[in-house]
């Protein structure tokens, strides 16, 4: 049986609400000359750069997942470089602990 569905105006922070209200708020043709800018922009950014650059980037990235991906365990906290403390409780450390 699922749970029941409970609000979640708490999780939801200030910027997230404010970003929901300017988006609600605008018209389709506002909504269509942002896509516009954007995609323009895309275009500008991609021009811009050469495939050296764009590998250079996404080397970088994968690097930067990796490394999250490597202390997403459940019950490591780290304490400072080189030191895993594994007795702590998982929610005392949410910044830095993401349940896989």
């Amino acid at each position: 049986m699922p749970r029941p569905r409970r609000s979640d105006l708490s999780q939801r922070s200030r910027n997230a609400i404010r970003l929901r209200n300017a988006t609600n708020n605008t018209t389709e043709e506002e909504k269509e000359i942002a896509r516009e800018r954007c995609r323009l922009r895309m275009v500008r950014l991609r021009a811009s750069q050469t495939e050296e650059q764009r590998e250079a980037r996404r080397q970088t990235e994968r690097l930067a997942l990796r490394n999250r991906r490597t202390y997403q365990t459940a019950c490591v906290a780290l304490k400072s470089v080189g030191e895993i403390d594994t007795h702590q409780s998982p929610k005392l450390f949410g910044d830095f602990l993401h349940l896989v």
